[in-house]
């Protein structure tokens, strides 16, 4: 952001200084053309600018399309998506700044005062004013000050850019009326320069056309499907799993006195950022009133059980159903829509729900992220594996961890199931499917040391903590966002590694990230909500780290938890990664098996 808002001063300023001398001509010229004139040099002007502007776009693209190309990324969707990029955040905002310089310039002329309403725009209007006025900018997005920023260029989450979410129509059309907006005022000012009352009348109404056309499509330009520039929704996690949770769920326990036999989902699109999903359920419950859980942001619209609508009631992540019949097995089918969210994204070209989320009714007793927490950190407090059936015809590639029967039509048994749509590469090395993003290098340059990693990883912990975990035959290398997470089950591994290297130059991160694959994809006790969990994962990936001698091991820090734990949480993880640091390697593994074995607390019986 902070580029291309230095090059839009410059571009402004200087198209200020080039016409600020046009305005003495009201005064001094009196040809009776002197308007059709002005907006000839003017048009001059901004063609010269826009050629000069491509240019030196096309000469900064030309060095990233020769990479992509010598790394045999040639999908392109991937070449179109960053030329669309470029004219988004680049192009237009160059001659939107060009367009404030020369009305200004032709409005103030050389009055210290135009210089001063120039700089004024540049600030309230630049792509930097989402950060200079974010306050403002949390208020929401679906108000008129979805049109007070261009648009950052950077965001958080590099996902999005990766998959087309980034440069959505929306982002187009909103700059594009931007500069349509800008343009209607520069005619108008030149519209007073005319001395016949017809060639003012024409300009007039020339103005007013090119204002009804933004206002008209104005509506375009608010579809809300670039939720990644929402500021509103920077603290929406933090704030929705606060430790006052809307839901009482410490007393859920009798409300899951129930079993689960099948589970059909019946999924359709029915716009880019929406899709309405059918959830059947046949079930065994020894109450009338159970609970599900449904990922909070998806909303009910009908609840019916044995063909009948009941009452239900829907608060955070969780539903309570009634008049749910006891004893004897009962169908139930949940009515819901899934939203585009500014984390799973549901757009025209990608579609991402993970295994871990739960994007459909499952039985489960606690929220989906654990509380306090700034980003979202998952709470997978189920490990049932149930018969699962799914229907979604698509007309993209479809990924998911149940197996394809007919067209659209996949079942299985899971825990979770994922479902992933859009640009993403299949790949086979060896035995092993590799799902990864179009825009990434083809994996045989780095998957192979990713895979010995992770075989030592799971050697490791099954000698030492008696885990038996192995790598399934898909893996999906995707990063949703810059979070570490990951999930394993018998047909996939979800690893999610959040960095912008490749992975093979960043081991360190990659141990990380199978934390929680290793350990708690398979948890049945409440250890995931325990504070000290992610301080044991990070000591734990530093011990691998050493013990593998991988290049930088990443030592716990307890700064990195400043956004997820509470300051007394803090205060002890802090105790326990200095505790941790003082001792010896091998007393430091003896140190994890006791850390693991207070966590996942007593077997089951």
């Amino acid at each position: 952001m902070i580029p291309i808002q230095a090059v839009m001063l410059i571009v402004s300023v200087f198209m200020y200084r080039l016409t600020s001398d046009e305005a003495q001509y009201r005064s001094q010229v009196t040809l009776p053309n002197i308007m059709w004139i002005q907006f000839q040099r003017v048009g001059a002007i901004l063609f010269t600018h826009l050629f000069f502007s491509v240019c030196a776009l096309i000469l900064g693209l030309l060095p990233v399309v020769a990479y992509f190309l010598a790394n045999q990324i040639e999908t392109w969707s991937i070449y179109r998506q960053l030329f669309t990029h470029s004219l988004i955040f680049y192009l237009l905002p160059l001659l939107i700044a060009a367009v404030w310089g020369i009305n200004t310039g032709l409005l103030f002329g050389k009055k210290r005062v135009g210089i001063l309403v120039l700089f004024l725009i540049w600030v309230l209007f630049g792509p930097l004013n989402t950060e200079l006025f974010s306050t403002f900018f949390r208020q929401g997005y679906n108000g008129p000050n979805a049109f007070f920023f261009i648009g950052p260029l950077q965001p958080e989450v590099v996902y999005y850019e990766l998959t087309g979410y980034l440069s959505s129509p929306a982002l187009l059309i909103k700059n594009v009326l931007i500069l349509g907006f800008h343009l209607a005022i520069t005619l108008f000012i030149i519209s007073r320069w005319a001395i016949r009352r017809n060639h003012r009348a024409q300009m007039t109404a020339l103005t007013i056309l090119l204002l009804s056309l933004v206002a008209f499509n104005a509506s375009d330009a608010m579809e809300h499907d670039q939720l990644v520039f929402d500021r509103s929704l920077d603290m929406e996690t933090k704030q929705h799993y606060e430790p006052s949770y809307p839901y009482d769920f410490s007393q859920i326990d009798p409300l899951l006195d129930y079993e689960i036999d099948d589970v059909q989902l019946t999924l359709e699109k029915q716009r880019q950022d929406e899709i309405e999903v059918k959830a059947d359920y046949t079930l065994t419950s020894g109450t009338e009133t159970i609970a599900f859980s449904l990922y909070h942001p998806f909303q009910v619209k009908r609840i019916d059980v044995n063909e009948e609508n009941v009452s239900f009631r829907q608060v955070g992540d969780f539903i309570e159903v009634e008049d749910v019949m006891v004893d004897v097995p009962a169908t139930l089918t949940i009515h819901y829509t899934i939203h585009n969210t500014n984390r799973f994204p549901i757009t025209r070209d990608v579609t991402y729900l993970p295994a871990w989320l739960n994007w459909y009714p499952t039985k489960q007793a606690h929220p989906n992220s654990r509380f306090g927490s700034e980003n979202f950190r998952p709470v997978i407090n189920r490990t049932e594996r149930v018969p699962v059936t799914l229907s979604y015809p698509s007309e993209q590639q479809l990924m998911t961890n149940l197996t394809e029967h007919a067209q659209g039509r996949f079942t299985g048994e899971q825990a979770g199931v994922t479902l992933l749509e859009g640009f993403f590469t299949n790949y086979k090395i060896d035995d092993t499917e590799l799902v990864i993003d179009q825009s990434w290098t083809p994996p045989s340059s780095y998957w192979p040391v990713v895979e010995e990693t992770l075989h030592s990883i799971n050697a490791i912990t099954e000698s030492e903590f008696g885990l038996s975990r192995s790598l399934p035959d898909t893996v999906v290398l995707l990063s949703p966002s810059l979070e570490k997470f990951s999930y394993l089950d018998e047909e996939h591994l979800l690893l999610h590694v959040g960095s912008n290297l490749r992975l093979d130059h960043d081991l360190s991160e990659v141990v990380r990230a199978y934390m929680a694959a290793v350990f708690w994809s398979h948890s049945r006790t409440d250890s995931q909500v325990q504070p000290s969990r992610i301080t044991f994962d990070d000591s734990m990936a530093y011990w691998l780290a050493v013990e593998l001698n991988l290049p930088s091991p990443l030592p716990p820090d307890p700064f990195f938890l400043k956004g997820v734990l509470t300051s007394k949480e803090l205060l002890v993880s802090e105790k326990m990664i200095t505790e941790f640091m003082g001792l010896s390697h091998e007393a430091q593994l003896i140190f994890l098996k006791e850390w693991y074995h207070e966590l996942n607390g007593p077997p089951e019986i």
